[in-house]
């Protein structure tokens, strides 16, 4: 499995990108357009080599997004814990299946992408809020940004990846560990 963290390619192609970023962020500003832009650019980069992926990050982000926009909607003038409960259960389904699947089948299910567990817990995060009637009011654009933004998505995909290579790389045993 190739990704795009084997190469300094990636490293410089998001430090460029990140510049105006900091900058803009410096001076007070925010550049929603170029984020949204920026995110695109990264998501293709890190799911381009698995298209099955991709798809199942989109379908996972419009899952997520009609649960927490049905949620809201309906929190404006209910506040019953069952459909809160069904709502946060709803919303960790997806991750549920991912993990309990492959324990019942032979092959992995097509649901899962790098990064669900931490998308599916920022998703629950939006629920959790609505109900504590932090959040007062939702726009889907704002959500999905949210739920995407680069750098978050990109740091989870870089310690997965980090993660796995120390899986497969053998271990060194250090016997004579001094307790500090």
């Amino acid at each position: 499995m190739t990704t795009p963290y084997g190469s300094i390619l990636y490293f410089a192609v998001l430090f460029a990108f990140l510049i105006p970023i900091v900058i803009a962020g410096l001076l007070g500003k925010r550049l929603p357009v170029y984020n949204a832009f920026v995110t695109l650019v990264f998501i293709y980069m890190m799911f381009a080599s698995s298209p099955v992926q991709a798809i199942a990050l989109i379908v996972f982000v419009f899952w997520q997004l009609a649960l927490v926009r049905l949620y809201f909607n309906y929190r404006q003038k209910h506040n019953h814990g069952g459909i809160f409960v069904l709502a946060v259960i709803l919303s960790i389904l997806p991750l549920f299946i991912v993990k309990v699947q492959p324990l019942l089948a032979e092959h992995t299910t097509m649901l899962g992408f790098l990064g669900i567990s931490y998308l599916t817990f920022k998703a629950t995060q939006m629920i959790m809020e609505t109900r504590d009637g932090l959040i007062k009011e939702l726009n889907s654009w704002d959500f999905i940004n949210f739920l995407l933004f680069f750098p978050t998505l990109s740091s989870v995909q870089s310690i997965a990846s980090v993660a796995l290579k120390k899986i497969q790389t053998p271990r060194l045993i250090l016997t004579n560990m001094q307790p500090y």
